[in-house]
């Protein structure tokens, strides 16, 4: 395992915590991908796009930011999809979007912890 060199003055328990938060973001992108692309086929971006519009998503679109990641090879993003390039809270309204909402509810929730308690969070 390669280890890297982390500044004095960054405490450990902020470098684990990042840690897990891109591993978080990770499962989530991979949700939103393997869920949508299962159950909508070759139309899962287009309904994706349609969630962010209902959500009224401004900002960068994601092609665009494949496009400047593309022009930065020497640290570009392996994956090509436009999820890898959503901002995380475009990816969470996706998720939490009435229509596409049924897709993602059974990895999210428990008995105990509701939609609302998700968006109370963020």
């Amino acid at each position: 395992m390669r280890q890297i060199e982390i500044p004095r003055d960054v405490p450990p328990s902020l470098v684990a915590g990042f840690a897990r938060c891109h591993q978080l973001e990770t499962w989530l992108r991979e949700m939103v991908y393997l869920e949508t692309k299962a159950y909508f086929g070759l139309e899962y971006w287009k309904e994706c796009k349609e969630a962010l519009k209902r959500a009224k998503v401004n900002g960068i679109p994601p092609e665009k930011s494949r496009t400047n990641n593309q022009r930065h090879g020497h640290m570009a993003t392996a994956e090509n999809d436009p999820i890898w390039f959503l901002t995380f809270d475009s990816l969470l309204k996706i998720i939490f979007d009435e229509i596409l909402w049924p897709r993602f509810k059974p990895y999210l929730l428990r008995k105990r912890f509701s939609k609302r308690n998700w968006k109370r969070s963020h």
